[in-house]
């Protein structure tokens, strides 16, 4: 296997590998290994600090109480299965990496905790699918500072003609990498756009919000712009949001609609609705992660603030489709 591996990597004249993870606040960090010794990591990994599970998203210090500091590492193993030259950094691939400690599955490690999961799921029969909808600002530097790249609103044309050489650009990087392109669209605010790519099953839709992430920000910085996904850059415009599409699925059937049933849902659906309600709370620590966050999850704002859910409902915390 790993004489197939260092053939791959050489056939796309990569030189630099790295290898990604998603730390607790979300923030995509990584370590790039040269070809050179590339033989000496493919197993093992890289080493990695067990504090970078306790830093918080404004700074790298990890947070009093969490038990995580100077002592002990993890090795961040790659998943050779997601190995993917990187189309906008030529001679870069990346790989994602799972955090093992002590030759065992790290029990803080996100992607670790995806994999238990649907495993999970898996025994009862079920398969979780899942897509991520973004929504980013590109942004330019000026004279007076950092401003939104245009000025247009949703949907609008005149926004698709100003920018539609970027996102050619952040599309066809994504296709590349295997992401399917679904819709483009400008979005409420100046600047703000929406590039949706398909669902598949939950770990790769969790791979592919990291890599999708990665390759807006990059093709933007590559064009003299700045993207971002900051929940609430400016206090009188849109929020950007990350949306989670999903459905629970068993021997290629939808298990949660019925369309016989009040409200068109399955009883299965109404409980794992109820499930995610109930532990809103704590999921909120993960996918909210800064107070930036809460500046756009405000009452009115479509931005669901409220711990509820409804048909076509952009206020409530779960949104049904009709």
């Amino acid at each position: 296997m790993a004489r197939e591996i260092l053939k791959n990597i050489d056939d796309a004249g990569v030189q630099f590998v790295r290898i990604l993870w998603c730390d607790n606040a979300n923030i995509i960090r990584g370590k790039a290994v040269h070809r050179v010794n590339l033989s000496e990591y493919l197993e093992y990994g890289v080493g990695i600090s067990v504090a970078q599970q306790a830093v918080p998203v404004m700074y790298d210090v990890p947070v009093p109480g969490s038990g995580l500091g100077p002592v002990g590492e993890v090795r961040l193993v790659p998943d050779w299965d997601t190995f993917t030259p990187l189309p906008y950094a030529p001679n870069h691939a990346r790989v994602f990496g799972d955090m093992v400690k002590d030759g065992i599955p790290w029990n803080l490690c996100p992607r670790n905790f995806l994999k238990a999961m649907i495993a999970d799921a898996r025994s009862e029969g079920l398969e979780v699918i899942a897509a991520f909808e973004n929504e980013f600002y590109l942004l330019q530097q000026t004279a007076e500072g950092i401003v939104p790249a245009d000025e247009t609103v949703f949907a609008s044309s005149l926004g698709m003609d100003l920018h539609q050489s970027v996102i050619d650009q952040m599309a066809q990087a994504l296709i590349a990498q295997g992401m399917l392109v679904e819709q483009y669209y400008p979005e409420s605010g100046p600047g703000q756009q929406e590039i949706s790519i398909l669902y598949t099953q939950a770990l790769g839709a969790a791979d592919q919000q990291i890599a999708y992430r990665e390759t807006i920000r990059a093709i933007a910085l590559q064009n003299n712009l700045k993207a971002s996904f900051l929940p609430k850059i400016f206090a009188d415009k849109a929020g950007s949001g990350c949306h989670l599409h999903l459905s629970l699925w068993q021997d290629g059937e939808n298990l949660l609609p019925n369309p016989e049933a009040d409200g068109k849902l399955s009883e299965i659906a109404r409980r794992f609705i109820a499930g995610i309600l109930h532990h809103l709370p704590a999921l909120m620590a993960l996918t909210t992660p800064s107070t930036n966050s809460y500046r756009r999850i405000r009452p009115h704002c479509w931005s669901g603030a409220f711990r509820c859910w409804g048909m076509d409902n952009r206020e409530a915390a779960i949104r049904v489709p009709r």
